[in-house]
């Protein structure tokens, strides 16, 4: 029997690489998705638009906060979906309320014609829409994650003595 080695294998450079590239992309889409889901069918421009404004403003400034922390913990761990699902959604989801926190509310805001935001003050409407956001920011997050550790684990060929991580 031999020992587990002290340090986690890391996965090649290309295949780290192409998980910053491609995992963002995929939780920009799935945004746009959700976004047209209740109009019909979408115009493909607009889709496309919509995906890309997505991606550029919300999902790849996300993921710059995903390389240290990839760097961290990869020194600690090895990639596991739960590791990588649980960073993404951490790491989607905290500029996001950071962005809530800090910055002003609006004089006065309201959605559905419930108000969520009365004399700059948010309201408990406000902020359980708040907190939807951010659990759906949260969620596309970890599906990133799942799709980085999907990309970046080499997969082996499993026999009765492997197990699935």
């Amino acid at each position: 029997m031999t020992a587990a080695p002290s340090h986690p294998v890391q996965p090649p450079l290309w295949r780290v690489v192409t998980g910053f590239v491609v995992a963002p992309a995929i939780a920009a889409i799935l945004m746009a998705v959700i976004e047209q889901a209740g109009r019909g069918l979408p115009d493909p421009f607009m889709f496309l638009w919509l995906a890309g404004v997505i991606a550029l403003l919300g999902a790849y400034p996300a993921a710059l906060f995903g390389i240290p922390a990839y760097m961290i913990l990869s020194e600690v761990r090895a990639p596991r979906l739960l590791y990588c699902a649980l960073t993404g959604a951490i790491v989607a989801a905290i500029p996001w309320a950071l962005v809530t926190v800090l910055l002003p509310n609006p004089q006065s805001a309201s959605i559905g014609g419930i108000p969520s935001v009365i004399d700059g003050t948010r309201t408990a409407h406000g902020w359980l829409l708040q907190g939807q956001f951010l659990l759906q920011i949260a969620g596309l997050g970890a599906a990133s994650g799942a799709a980085f550790w999907a990309i970046v684990v080499p997969r082996r060929r499993l026999t009765r003595r492997t197990e699935i991580r």
